[in-house]
């Protein structure tokens, strides 16, 4: 409607605001409702209504300044939010507005499904405006009954029916304000100009699918009149738009989709001042694309699980305000556990508690997974004692805290950016993550009073400032970096990451240890441009780095300070069993002399020491492999350590080996003469010895401790072949026999089980009576698994030569004569410190 605002009531009164200009061409459907509702009010029979919202007390949903019909209603105005003035909270001197009460506007988009996505054209088209209008804004105010009326031929707001002529007694004015609007609302020559006014006292909603009655009716309408001007009239609240359908009306928001911008606090919402506001962004809530979150009271608590994201305009218009995500104008908690980045800056905090105001501070915590980014900073707060924690989050962008007395907590995760603690006494605290994860910093940070490293892994490779530094008792302090004051250690110190230099500009005082690496040919060094007091009972530990062994006699400087350096009792150590050192200051320079043990000192047998000595040896120029296993002997935690470290490098894996093709020799001899006896000790069926059979092929299994008489060897002797009387004949056989069993550990002999399965076959010739001359060989293969498994070996083992046979009467003799030729192959696993290795031997023995 031309020249007029039509306001929108949330329990109360709701009004819109339209303004003459330039008219821009509207949907078809737009123009259709137009010349609809021109015609249904020249002939309004079947479009009256007798249900119409009343205004007085016994009507439900209306909320009051006081008692029901007896004072003020509250109504919200659709409009731009430029209509209202945010610091003086004046009203809109625009003329009319244009109104109606009661819940009926929150329940049309809860019944229509209305989103943040279409939430400004469905409005506009349930209230009868055209596209054009650049509303962004619904305005709550409070209104005396007096100055209400209906859009009606009948103005009585207690009327429930659409009336369609003018009362008896009707005001001549009020004749002249219908038949002006009727004239301004109606131009069938500019439709995109014209309104579609139903007089009927509801809205017509030309988004509606259908023409019908029940299709195009609308809200229930009322007009306030222009004097609203009066200072009876009270703004209650102003909303963005699409912030309306995400608020509780008590000044709380609980975003859970789409949302452009929120104004909170009670600068525009009512606040209960004991427990402040609070604007939520749950899981899946995305920001954009608008002026972001104003908070603009103090007591504001934003709790973000979602995401803000984008550039953002002037909150509500405010210079000044352009380019952050969260505006916390008077101090406020923000809880990132979600996303805010691609803004100047993602959070401020303004508070300034010696104005005028009533201030608190800031508290920003960004806990894991929360992300902050911002371009010019990530937080930056005002002058209160404002409060920024990041709990294992990112932050990308500097943060910079005003003149309070600050507090900045870094609890692992990340910070990429500068930290400026501006004045105040300020306080910088930077632990390493629960989860062992070291927190590197690359940036600077400045102005701090006090500042301590405490718990886990600090990786320093940039720049803090501090008058007073303290390296906790459980912190680790390493990187390249630098710190400008008075660092007192009772942690970890260590210079460089690997091999590198770590700096103090100022006093450095020693109460824990400083960690020192080399490689033999360079080390950590501390710089100190200051004095240096090394306490007593702190240390210098020196770690040899894997692949480079210390000779006997290096030195190394590993303080370098412009002052004096102060010993009181530095207690020297290093990660190796075998290194010792010495130490010398002088004004500016500590220096470490090293010296160290043989191999030999840990050596527990011969064999360790025969190890040792080849070690020894080695030390000088080692390099590559040799070097690297060296080191890590030498860090080995303990003397029966390094014990077994030497162990597993003797030849004792292979000597066991040695002892198993032994153990193979015996069972081949085992089952020849098992063998033997079988031929020998055949008897007639009247126990009487019958000599040698000629045709006895024995089967095996034949064990080492095979008893002649046993059950295995009767029943190899009873599958013998067929008798030939002839004892000139040439008689082949074959036999198998096997054994499985353990050994335990000898001495430096390593324990071993063990299993064999060899064949024993050859020929015996003809002989005079009571001898059997032959050809006998055999074939086996041995597995042992060393050490419970640590290592393992194999032996194939095949022999051949001359054997004898004799048995006459009593007398029995048994005789072979065989050259052996034993593949021996031997893996055995090598595991100490940081070594893996698998030591390989392949033997060719003859025996």
């Amino acid at each position: 409607m031309k020249n007029r605002s039509l306001a929108l009531a949330a329990a109360g009164v709701s009004c819109w605001l339209a303004v003459t200009g330039a008219f821009a061409v509207e949907p078809e459907a737009y123009r259709d409702a137009c010349t609809a509702a021109h015609a249904n009010a020249a002939d309004p029979a079947a479009w009256v209504v007798h249900d119409l919202l009343t205004l007085e007390a016994a009507t439900p949903g209306l909320q009051w300044d006081g008692a029901a019909g007896a004072s003020r209603v509250l109504m919200s105005v659709f409009t731009s939010s430029w209509y209202y003035n945010r610091d003086a909270k004046a009203t809109p001197t625009h003329p009319d507005l244009w109104a109606t009460a009661g819940t009926e506007l929150r329940d049309f988009y809860a019944q229509d499904g209305v989103t943040a996505d279409n939430i400004a054209l469905r409005t506009k088209q349930i209230c009868g405006l055209p596209t054009s209008k650049a509303y962004d804004a619904i305005v709550e105010l409070y209104v005396p009954l007096a100055q209400i009326f209906r859009p009606c031929q009948d103005p009585d707001i207690t009327n429930p029916d659409s009336s369609t002529a003018f009362p008896e007694g009707v005001s001549a004015a009020h004749v002249t304000w219908f038949n002006s609007n009727a004239a301004w609302s109606y131009q069938p020559e500019n439709l995109d100009g014209s309104y579609p006014w139903t007089q009927l006292g509801y809205t017509y909603d030309w988004g509606a699918a259908g023409t019908a009655l029940a299709d195009i009716r609308g809200l229930s309408e009322f007009v306030i009149a222009k004097e609203y001007s009066n200072p009876t009239v009270q703004t209650y609240a102003v909303y963005s738009l699409q912030s309306y359908l995400y608020t509780d009306r008590a000044g709380n928001f609980t975003i859970t989709g789409p949302c452009d911008t929120v104004w909170a606090g009670s600068t525009f919402t009512p606040v209960d001042p004991e427990t402040g506001y609070t604007v939520t962004l749950a899981p899946g809530a995305v920001m954009s694309g608008g002026q972001g979150i104003y908070a603009s009271s103090a007591g504001a608590v934003i709790i973000n699980a979602g995401t803000i994201t984008g550039s953002t305009g002037a909150k509500y218009g405010v210079p000044g305000t352009e380019g952050i995500s969260v505006l916390l104008e008077h101090g406020g908690v923000v809880e990132n556990a979600g996303t805010i980045t691609g803004n100047s800056i993602a959070i401020e905090g303004r508070a300034d508690p010696q104005g005028d105001r009533e201030d608190g501070p800031t508290y920003v915590v960004n806990a894991n997974p929360g992300v902050l980014a911002g371009s010019v900073c990530a937080i930056r707060t005002g002058a209160a004692n404002d409060h920024v924690t990041n709990e294992q989050g990112q932050i990308t962008g500097n943060i910079e805290t005003g003149s309070g007395d600050d507090m900045v907590q870094i609890l692992g995760g990340a910070v990429n950016g500068d930290i400026d603690a501006g004045e105040g006494v300020d306080t910088l605290h930077i632990k390493g993550s629960p989860d062992g994860t070291p927190f590197v910093y690359s940036g600077h940070a400045t102005g701090f009073e006090s500042v301590g490293f405490d718990h886990g892994t600090i990786v320093l490779n940039g720049q803090v400032d501090g008058t007073g530094i303290r390296l906790f008792d459980t912190g680790r302090l390493q990187g390249t970096g630098r710190v400008v004051g008075t660092l007192s250690n009772y942690g970890v110190l260590a210079p460089g990451n690997s091999i590198g230099t770590f700096t103090v500009t100022g006093d450095y005082e020693q109460n824990g240890t400083l960690e020192i690496e080399t490689d033999g040919t360079a080390n950590d060094v501390l710089v100190v441009n200051g004095t240096v007091l090394l306490g007593e009972g702190s240390a210098i530990q020196v770690l040899q780095l894997p692949g480079h062994p210390l000779p006997d006699g290096y030195s190394m400087s590993v303080i370098d300070a412009t002052g004096t350096i102060t010993d009181e009792g530095v207690d020297l150590t290093s990660n190796s069993l075998l290194l010792h050192f010495t130490a010398e200051a002088s004004r500016g320079d500590f220096v470490l002399e090293c010296s160290r043990d043989s191999y030999g000192s840990v050596a527990a047998t011969g064999d360790q020491a025969e190890v040792a000595r080849a070690l020894d040896s080695g030390v000088d120029g080692a390099t590559g492999d040799l070097a690297e296993v060296l080191t890590e002997l030498e860090a080995l935690p303990s003397v029966p350590a390094a014990q077994d470290a030497l162990r597993q490098l003797a030849p004792d894996a292979f000597e066991a080996m040695t002892v198993a093709t032994r153990r193979g020799a015996g069972l081949f001899a085992a089952a020849f003469f098992d063998r033997a006896c079988a031929v020998q000790d055949r008897r007639s069926p009247d126990g009487r010895s019958a000599g040698l059979d000629p045709d006895v092929v024995s089967a095996g299994p034949l064990l080492a401790d095979a008893d002649p008489n046993s059950p295995m060897v009767a029943q190899a002797v009873a599958a013998a072949g067929a008798q030939n009387a002839s004892t000139s004949a040439l008689r082949g056989f074959l036999s198998t026999y096997g054994a499985v069993g353990d050994q335990d550990t000898d001495g430096n002999l390593p324990g071993q089980d063990y299993s064999t399965a060899g064949t024993l076959f050859g020929v015996e010739f003809g002989a005079p009576e009571g001898f059997r001359p032959g050809l006998t060989g055999g074939y086996s293969y041995t597995h042992s698994s060393l050490d419970r498994h640590a290592g393992s070996g194999t032996i194939d083992s095949i022999r051949l030569g001359p054997s004898l046979v004799f048995a006459e009467g009593p007398l029995r003799a048994a005789s072979f004569l065989t050259y052996g030729h034993h593949d021996i192959d031997v893996d055995r696993h090598i595991a100490f410190g940081g070594i893996r290795r698998t030591g390989a031997l392949t033997l060719d023995v003859p025996f």
